[in-house]
Formats: C-alpha cells, structure tokens, sequence
C-alpha cells in the first residue's frame, strides 16, 4: 500500500488494484503511468511509492515508470532505476533508496534521527521503509527496527513489524 498527499492511497493484491478517488488530481502523472502499466500488459508490481509534489516510484518485474527530482535521477541514473530495491519519498522532496550493496538517502533536514540510523544501519539490508509527513518506520533484514510515529499507530507497528520481520522490543 502506497500512501500520499491530501489523504491519497493506491493498494495492489491478488492482482487487483484499488485507490482513492482523489488520486488523479494530487498525482496526475502517476495515474498516466499507471493507466499505461495496465493498458500494455507491463505485469507484476513490486512497489509503489507516492511521494510529495506529485513525485512517485512504480517498479515492476521488469520496468519502472517514476517521475523524481532531478537530484534523485542524478545520483541513481535514469537506466539504473530498476536495479532500486527500496525507495521511499518523504517532504521537501526527501528521500530514502537501497540499490545492490548501498543506501542513499537525502532527508532534506526532516526526520530528525533517521540519519543517524541509517548510518548505523551500515552494510544491514533494509527490509521495509516508509516517510510520511512527519513520521518514520524502518525494518532491517536482521530484525532491528526504528520508527517515529504518533503512539496511537506505535502498538499497531509494533505488533505488525513482529509478526512480518521477527522483530523483539
């Protein structure tokens, strides 16, 4: 499940798709693109991102289709985008990606400590990543995990992230 701007959000299971009725007018060009994924048959897909300023990340089994700030598209290049295992777009055009062997990231000042552990994070695959406006989660392929979030939502993390990675508070 990919969430967005304005209360956005796009879900894709057992080969349906679902998404709010509003998406097409905060994400014009993620809606294109989609149209055209479904319409040409491009298949599976692996990952959707909704970032801020209509920004988003599809990747299939075999294509992408994105639309980045130029400082993302610099550092990764465009031919390369694939090769993306995780990608999450936060504010101010913030982002957080893991390609083979590396992470790169640019939290534009926002999410507080997440640098920090990201760093410390070294050479530990990331499992799971998601920016929201203010808030954080991280799960490493080891278990570990980091979030900043409301408490109302921290138990329901919690209990998910144990249940999906293993993790232990």
């Amino acid at each position: 499940m990919a969430l967005g701007e304005q209360d956005t959000w796009m879900t894709v299971a057992d080969g349906k798709a679902a998404w709010s009725g509003n998406i097409s007018a905060v994400y014009p060009a993620f809606t294109s693109a989609w149209n055209n994924w479904n319409n040409n048959g491009i298949g599976y897909v692996t990952q959707i991102v909704l970032g801020t300023n209509g920004n988003y990340f599809i990747k299939g089994l075999h294509t992408t289709s994105s639309r980045l700030n130029q400082d993302i598209i610099d550092y990764v290049k465009p031919g390369n985008l694939h090769a993306v295992e995780v990608c999450a777009l936060g504010r101010s055009g913030a982002y957080v990606m893991q390609l083979p062997g590396r992470k790169v990231w640019d939290l534009k000042g926002h999410y507080g400590s997440l640098h920090q552990n990201l760093e410390r994070g070294g050479r530990i695959r990331i499992a799971a990543l998601s920016l929201t406006h203010d808030h954080f989660v991280v799960v490493y392929e080891d278990g570990s995990a980091y979030i900043k979030a409301p408490e109302v939502q921290m138990a329901s993390w919690k209990e998910w992230i144990t249940k999906h990675f293993g993790s232990s508070w």
